[in-house]
């Protein structure tokens, strides 16, 4: 026979336990995702969301940067295929010095282009096809102030829906249509590179203050242009630094543009 101590001790230990697993779940799982079928703690790939707060509370700049800054990165992430050379350009346009190379981070989180090791703090906008948005932004948090995602989508070439549609994103990542920004000839640019730099404006207060430069983006792109009609009877490994394009890459896509 149990004395009737014991079995209080053994119901008071298995409340004990229960109590302590619901905490874990409450303070470890926050970040869960149970609509994809995984768990993601606030400790590795829910920081996106985590930061929101403390984000939304810091003031719009005044003016841009005449040079790269540690206040803000811009990453133009997507998948391949999505027309995310020419918005990078576009956005780089915008935002970053006229000379500016385009940067591109493999999936390593590593620089490869304009080439292997180049400093992330040389531009202002790095295009990446790492679609875990969680992951590139848990490894640069802590490096800048702000990080944005400008995210191109095409038709069924799309990152996961819960970046563009859920609101804890919303103050971070801006989705753009291929066919919003796309222009099928040069007579439309400008209206396309208006149409970007309103809807990133409109989406993130941050830069709600201040002009970004539609005419050095014009520039840029119109330079870009005749770099693609220069390089598109060389090979694929023929490359241009500047705008991150190669032999054979004009005309892949509608008007001319790149992927």
């Amino acid at each position: 026979m149990v004395p009737a101590y014991s079995t209080a001790c053994i119901a008071n230990a298995v409340l004990l336990v229960a109590v302590l697993v619901i905490a874990l779940s409450k303070s470890d799982l926050l970040g869960a995702d149970v609509g994809r079928g995984d768990i993601r703690t606030n400790r590795d790939h829910g920081n996106i969301r985590r930061s929101r707060g403390r984000e939304d509370k810091e003031s719009p700049i005044k003016q841009l940067e005449k040079a790269p800054t540690s206040k803000y990165h811009i990453f133009v992430a997507s998948k391949p295929d999505t027309g995310s050379t020419l918005l990078a350009n576009m956005v780089l346009g915008l935002f970053d010095r006229a000379d500016a190379n385009q940067y591109f981070m493999h999936f390593d989180l590593q620089i490869v282009k304009p080439r292997k090791g180049a400093n992330i703090d040389d531009t202002i906008v790095t295009k990446t096809h790492i679609n875990d948005l969680d992951v590139v932004y848990t490894h640069f948090r802590d490096d800048y102030d702000r990080v944005f995602f400008i995210v191109p989508n095409r038709g069924h070439v799309h990152l996961e829906e819960r970046y563009c549609g859920h609101p804890d994103y919303r103050h971070m990542v801006l989705c753009l249509d291929y066919d919003d920004f796309v222009f099928a000839d040069e007579s439309k640019m400008n209206d396309s590179i208006s149409y970007v730099a309103k809807k990133i404006q409109d989406q993130f207060p941050y830069f709600a203050n201040v002009e970004l430069d539609e005419e050095n983006s014009s520039k840029r792109l119109k330079e870009m242009a005749a770099t693609l009609e220069a390089m598109k009877n060389l090979s694929f490994d023929a490359s241009d630094q500047k705008f991150g394009v190669h032999g054979g890459h004009a005309g892949r896509n509608k008007g001319g543009t790149s992927k």
